[in-house]
C-alpha cells in the first residue's frame, strides 16, 4: 500500500509538471477520470486551463458531489446520456436550484426520438441507418414499461418508416398510461458518449449552459 501511494504521488508530480509545461500551447482542458479525481485539486491549483472530472456521473447528485470533491470546473457525462439526453438539463437545473427537474413527458420523448431517427437515417441511409438505430432506440426504452418487449419486436423491422412509426406508437401508448416518464434509475450502458457539462468557467467544450457548482 505504501509503495502504491508513492507511485501515485510520483504520477501526480509528473502530471502537474506536464500540465504546467504544456498548457500555453497544447492543452485546452484537462480531463480526470475515475481514481484520478483525488489529484484534481493539485492540478487545478497549478494550471490556468479548465479541469474536467468524469467517470460514472449518472445523476445530478453525483455531478454535484464530484464537483465539490475535486474542485473541477466541469463534469463530463458519457454513458448516462445514452437514451437519456435530457440528463444535461437535469444536471443544470439541479446545480442551479438544488431541486430536481420533472421527468419529460412521453410525447416530448416521442418527438425527440423521431427527430433523432430522421437525422440518423439522413447520415447512414436506410439499410445501415435502420440497423444502427436499433441500439439507440433500445437505450431510450430500456427502463420503460414494456420496453424490452418493444425492443424485441422493433429489432425485426427493416425500413425507416416502419421503425419510426413503431417508436411513435410505443410512446403514444405509453403517454395514454402516464403523463411523464418514470424517474430514471442508473443505467449500465456500454459506451461513452463523451459529452461535457460546463460549470461556469466557459472553458469546457460541447456543453450545456453554465452551471454553478455552489448550488
Amino acid at each position: 500500500a505504501i509503495a502504491r501511494l508513492w507511485e501515485f504521488r510520483r504520477y501526480l508530480k509528473h502530471l502537474v509538471r506536464l500540465a504546467v509545461e504544456r498548457q500555453p500551447d497544447a492543452i485546452i482542458c484537462i480531463d480526470f477520470s475515475g481514481f484520478n479525481r483525488r489529484f484534481a485539486h493539485a492540478v487545478k491549483a497549478a494550471v490556468r486551463v479548465p479541469v474536467v472530472a468524469n467517470g460514472d456521473i449518472t445523476s445530478p447528485e453525483k455531478a454535484l458531489a464530484v464537483l465539490r470533491a475535486t474542485g473541477a470546473d466541469a463534469v463530463m457525462i458519457g454513458r448516462a446520456a445514452q437514451g437519456r439526453p435530457w440528463i444535461f438539463r437535469e444536471v443544470a437545473h439541479f446545480l442551479a436550484t438544488g431541486e430536481h427537474l420533472g421527468a419529460p413527458s412521453a410525447n416530448e420523448i416521442k418527438h425527440l426520438m423521431c427527430e433523432h431517427l430522421q437525422e440518423h437515417y439522413s447520415l447512414y441511409g436506410e439499410f445501415l441507418g435502420v440497423r444502427t438505430a436499433r441500439k439507440h432506440i433500445g437505450w431510450y426504452v430500456k427502463a420503460l414499461p414494456g420496453g424490452e418487449a418493444f425492443r424485441a419486436s422493433m429489432n425485426l423491422l427493416e425500413d425507416c418508416a416502419s421503425q419510426t412509426q413503431a417508436v411513435a406508437d410505443f410512446f403514444d401508448t405509453l403517454g395514454a398510461q402516464m403523463d411523464r416518464l418514470p424517474a430514471f434509475s442508473t443505467i449500465d450502458n456500454d459506451r461513452d458518449a463523451g459529452q461535457m457539462v460546463d460549470c461556469g468557467t466557459g472553458g469546457a467544450q460541447h456543453t450545456t449552459p453554465a452551471l454553478q457548482a455552489s448550488a
